[in-house]
């Protein structure tokens, strides 16, 4: 048995359409000193951003993972985005952003806080509400009308927050905690800086950026102005919270789709031989080896084999 570096991102919200609220960004999870044992297997699943609102009239699905965010409800054609799915490595577990509200009126994506994903946005009475974000269990589904839905309980304790967002028509969405620092709220247009990832840029709504290793996704744009009607920019990986939408004079747009999670498992060089499936990468870096999960498989850990001949030793007297 050895103890590894395990970090984890819950998926990110979508944002809502139109007039409408961003997605807050995924949870983040870390262990530094997580126990595991050469010969066993160990299960990675990797959240998937919640969709965004469309303007079409329905409301984002919830994004799918070891748990599955909340759909966004709709009302008068008026999507809020779904939630985001929840992250897991073996018994540890990300939770998902909430998504954002079919609404300008503080209909904002939540943030993970403590072991619940967090709520979708609030609605007012024409618009549809964001789908709660999922953690040990699935969150709620939005609404036509009434209370934000509740996220999804039971997951390990948040490490840091990422941003919520800015509860504002058409505004960025929220960028994602990692291990340098917390992710920051989006400001009319602009997403949130993730720790690791820049915010998306000015309407038309500008995507995240992705985090550097170990950190946190931006979120994307909010597509907050009248004369460009663009879709709001998707969060970028791990974790950021997708865009809100605006509902201009030239017709209105969709929200854009929150940040899928990831899965990242250090351990120092030579500790275990490793075998992998699904998307993943393998790099070595400071003394360390570097499993990074984009997409759901397995971790198989073995310890290192060291050949007799190669330490065997001949003396003569």
């Amino acid at each position: 048995m050895a103890n590894v570096d395990v970090r984890l991102w819950g998926g990110g919200g979508g944002g809502g359409a139109p007039n409408s609220e961003p997605g807050g960004a995924g949870g983040y999870v870390r262990n530094a000193s997580y126990a595991v044992t050469a010969g066993s297997s160990y299960t990675v699943t990797i959240g998937q951003g919640g969709s965004p609102g469309l303007n079409a009239g329905t409301g984002g699905a919830g994004g799918t993972g070891y748990r599955t965010g909340g759909a966004g409800g709709a009302s008068g054609g008026k999507g809020g985005g779904g939630g985001g799915g929840s992250t897991l490595f073996d018994t540890l577990i990300a939770a998902g952003g909430g998504g954002g509200a079919g609404a300008a009126n503080s209909g904002q994506g939540l943030s993970p806080v403590g072991t619940n994903g967090c709520t979708g946005g609030g609605v007012s009475s024409i618009q549809g509400s964001g789908g709660g974000g999922a953690a040990g269990t699935n969150g709620t589904n939005g609404s036509a009308s009434g209370s934000s839905p509740a996220g999804g309980t039971g997951a390990t304790t948040v490490t840091s927050s990422g941003g919520d967002g800015n509860a504002n028509n058409g505004s960025g969405g929220g960028g994602a905690a990692g291990a340098s620092g917390t992710g920051t709220a989006g400001t009319s247009t602009n997403g949130g800086a993730g720790s690791g990832g820049t915010a998306g840029g000015v309407a038309p709504g500008g995507n995240g950026s992705n985090g550097a290793f170990g950190e946190g996704g931006g979120g994307g744009a909010g597509a907050a102005t009248a004369t460009t009607i663009p879709q709001g920019g998707t969060g970028g990986v791990p974790g950021g919270g997708g865009g809100a939408a605006y509902n201009g004079s030239g017709g209105s747009s969709n929200g854009g789709p929150g940040g899928a999670g990831m899965v990242i498992i250090i351990a120092p060089t030579g500790t275990f031989t490793a075998s992998a499936s699904g998307a993943n990468s393998f790099s070595q870096s400071g003394g360390n080896d570097r499993w990074t999960f984009t997409s759901s498989g397995t971790w198989s850990p073995t310890a290192p084999t060291v050949s007799a001949a190669a330490d065997a030793r001949i003396f003569f007297i």
